[in-house]
């Protein structure tokens, strides 16, 4: 190969890997502002990082950070009837945590870094931790039953020396920390923000080069009574113009994707599965109350949460996308136990907000019992409108969401509430399973 020819490969091969690696971008769904984001998400190529301010007529802010298609970032704010919205985007990594007039995280800081225990895979790491300035990033890895785990987290100065047999540690202290690192495969300080994504047996670094590299992001997601998958975060690639769901997204593996359940510009990060060799679009998503459900008309109206973990899409994005033709639901309940149970209705569809997006839901079969379209009119789901704090909307003399911390359809405040708060009211699935339930995931899809 000559050198004008090796010349051209090389740069090619430059060129596609540029393309391929994405941002890295704050990503988190109706926080109060965007410093308080402790998640983060890789985009895909030709994706930005975003920031979308949503001002509503009674005051309440609102901010929506993560991977925004160019074509959806202005810097510009629009007036309507409903609410006041800016939207600001950049392009290096992490910058979305300011933006539309709003201040960002402080320079006075440590680096940010991954911070997760005891990861199967470090490359399903999302959460992250501002460090103190004294503080540096640290990774470890430990080897259990034959399988690799990672812990990444901020650590002080005396921990990395520990590890680079640097400055000496004084007592016991010392001694604790070297007979914990001996058990690793390996540990790692660094200073660069997220630069604890490997494990290298290497002293701590003053100069690591942060790298953006696309990572594939891995879930364990269980589905019917046995069934767990491991799934893989891809490129949205749509069948026929902008995704509306995720039926109309050419995908083999499950994973984050992006949608339009508008059909316009703003668009949504949603999780899809593939179930009985059909595609769904994650409505809902509880396991750990990691995230509060307790949240206004308006959050449960835009949606809130984090995808990779527990997140509702929000009824303005439901209604939009089951007024595109019929669809069912498929929940999926585990209990504690570890029993899995599922209730499939081939009918459901939430009206628009002038309803109060009044849901209808018929059709069951499944073997977790039919909680939502009930025979009992006092746990009855179907023909409800939906209730939040400060919108009682339910049947009841007393306020349902107010008494559960949730946002539902309520009618009498029993049998159904799989929002309620996570381990005292929810999530609730009172027929065959009587009552709560460790985990629950809500899935729509096209019939």
């Amino acid at each position: 190969m000559g050198s004008v020819s090796k010349l051209v490969y090389i740069l090619c091969i430059i060129y596609f890997q540029k393309e391929t690696n994405g941002l890295t971008c704050f990503s988190c769904l109706g926080i109060t502002h965007p410093r308080f984001c402790k998640h983060v998400d890789n985009c895909h190529s030709g994706e930005m990082c975003g920031l979308e301010k949503v001002v509503y007529p009674s005051g309440e802010t609102t901010f929506n950070v993560g991977c925004f298609q160019s074509k959806t970032c202005y810097d510009n704010s629009t007036q309507s009837t409903v609410h006041e919205t800016c939207r600001h985007c950049c392009s290096t990594n992490m910058c979305n945590d300011n933006g539309c007039g709003e201040r960002g995280l402080t320079l006075s800081r440590g680096p940010i870094c991954y911070h997760c225990d005891g990861a199967l895979s470090i490359n399903e790491c999302k959460t992250i931790s501002v460090c103190e300035q004294n503080q540096f990033c640290y990774i470890e890895e430990l080897f259990s039953i034959g399988e690799r785990f990672y812990t990444t987290n901020c650590q002080y100065k005396n921990v990395c020396d520990a590890v680079s047999g640097g400055m000496p540690i004084i007592g016991k202290k010392r001694s604790s920390i070297r007979s914990h690192l001996r058990s690793s495969a390996c540990s790692r300080c660094c200073s660069d923000d997220l630069c604890n994504m490997e494990c290298w047996k290497s002293n701590l670094s003053a100069t690591t080069t942060t790298r953006t590299t696309k990572t594939t992001t891995t879930t364990k997601t269980t589905v019917q009574a046995t069934t767990s998958t491991e799934t893989t975060s891809m490129v949205t690639t749509s069948l026929k113009g902008d995704p509306l769901e995720c039926s109309d997204i050419n995908f083999v593996d499950e994973g984050v994707y992006t949608i339009y359940p508008k059909g316009d510009s703003r668009s949504k990060r949603v999780y899809c599965m593939i179930l009985n060799g059909k595609k769904w679009t994650v409505i809902q998503r509880r396991y750990d109350g990691s995230v509060d459900f307790g949240r206004t008309w308006n959050e449960y109206k835009e949606g809130f949460g984090i995808v990779y973990t527990e997140y509702w899409l929000g009824n303005e994005n439901i209604h939009s996308i089951t007024k595109n033709g019929r669809h069912r639901v498929h929940i999926v309940l585990e209990q504690k136990n570890g029993t899995i149970s599922y209730a499939d209705y081939s009918i459901f569809y939430v009206g628009d907000e002038s309803t109060k997006y009044l849901l209808n839901v018929t059709n069951y079969h499944g073997t977790a019992g039919d909680c939502l379209d009930s025979g009992h009119i006092d746990g009855r789901a179907n023909e409800m409108k939906f209730s939040t704090t400060g919108q009682d909307n339910d049947m009841s003399s007393s306020d349902c969401a107010a008494q559960r911390k949730s946002g539902w359809w309520y009618s009498n405040c029993e049998h159904c509430d799989l929002n309620g708060k996570y381990g005292s009211y929810g999530p609730r699935w009172y027929l065959d399973l009587l009552g709560l339930v460790k985990s629950s995931i809500m899935m729509i899809t096209k019939v």
